[in-house]
């Protein structure tokens, strides 16, 4: 998914179901985007055109692991995951109307929240521990083909230009 909006809103949530479809997404390098977008594993944050074309070029390469980006997103965004949050917020909101004095309430609701975090982190922790060699390698040697692109790319502008100059002066 290629998403160079510039928008803050509810449109930034496109990139959390494109991931849950196993899908890489291209898109800005700020906002909610840094903490949904796993540099060159789920996707690319861009900040240039030039950066949007390299990650769509490893989108055609095959570089993104479709399979990663899905199980990824499910660990993060599946309501297992994010259901003890949205209960945590919604017993808050319910303290105010309920006597339990609102924001003066003695009653913390985190306990739930850091209950399912453990778990989500223990499930977690397993299939990073697998994965954590192969990730640094994956990201030094897509990074190091993402600057050979770059590099080449300025080299042929470089020398269309020169071309064009050329013809210029013929002229």
């Amino acid at each position: 998914m290629c998403s160079p909006h510039y928008v803050c809103g509810a449109v930034l949530r496109s990139g959390c179901g494109s991931e849950l479809c196993g899908t890489p997404v291209l898109t800005k390098d700020y906002g909610a985007q840094t903490e949904t977008v796993e540099q060159f594993k789920t996707g690319v944050r861009c900040h240039t055109l030039a950066d949007y074309c390299v990650g769509i070029q490893m989108a055609l390469d095959g570089k993104f692991d479709r399979a990663y980006i899905r199980e990824r997103a499910v660990r993060l965004y599946d309501m297992a995951a994010v259901g003890p949050q949205f209960e945590c917020a919604f017993k808050s909101i319910l303290d105010i109307f309920n006597g339990a004095n609102g924001w003066y309430s003695p009653v913390s609701h985190f306990a739930a929240v850091d209950q399912a975090s453990v778990v989500v982190a223990d499930e977690a922790s397993v299939a990073v521990a697998d994965q954590a060699s192969v990730a640094v390698a994956d990201q030094a040697s897509i990074a190091a083909e993402a600057a050979a692109v770059a590099v080449a790319d300025q080299a042929s502008v470089a020398a269309e230009a020169a071309a064009v100059a050329e013809v210029a002066e013929s002229k």
